[in-house]
């Protein structure tokens, strides 16, 4: 169903989840008391046929990276050796995660590094400044995703600025040209 969709956000206040990332511990409950777990989505998890779980806080390197979570529509569903066995798989788990973590952050200081070289080398080997910016708007679009780049440079004479260049995706075109921005 829809109680949480990859992606969707999910509350720490009133939530087993939530409790076990505070406490750094496991949570397991053999019925849901909707006193201690308050938030709306405990009750939207009863509605749809939990009625126990267990919460095991992922931390790795002592740093907690979140929790896995597993419920029952019976009560009373997990046993301490089962809770036993969850905790284990988390240490697993989190290490994991924190690897696959530590390889995204990697990825993307790569690609930044790569970006300021090419845009580094832009700047060396042009000294148009059309010429520059359209080095520099691959590099940039390449990196931020963005479908217009343009530069503008202060006229202090005018109290202006005047665009030098422009470079955009052709549907932007009809808008963009090099001038006052005033014009």
């Amino acid at each position: 169903g829809n109680l949480a969709k990859e992606g969707s956000i999910l509350p720490i206040d009133g939530t087993p989840a939530g409790l076990a990332i505070k406490s750094r511990t496991t949570v397991r409950r053999k019925t849901i008391d909707f006193e201690e777990f308050y938030h709306p989505m405990v009750r939207l998890a009863y509605a749809a046929g939990v009625r126990s779980g267990m919460s095991v806080c992922l931390i790795s390197h002592d740093k907690v990276l979140g929790s896995i979570n597993v419920g029952s529509t019976r009560e009373a569903n997990f046993t301490q050796e089962e809770q036993e066995l969850l905790e284990e798989i988390a240490g697993q788990i989190a290490i994991a995660v924190e690897n696959s973590l530590n390889f995204e952050q990697a990825q993307k200081e790569r690609a930044r590094a790569e970006m300021l070289l090419r845009i580094n080398n832009a700047v060396t080997n042009h000294l148009d400044l059309h010429e520059l910016l359209l080095a520099t708007s691959e590099c940039l679009r390449e990196y931020f995703k963005n479908d217009a780049t343009g530069m503008a440079l202060y006229d202090a004479a005018t109290d202006q600025l005047r665009v030098h260049a422009v470079d955009v995706d052709d549907s932007w075109v009809p808008y963009f040209r090099e001038g006052n921005l005033t014009d």
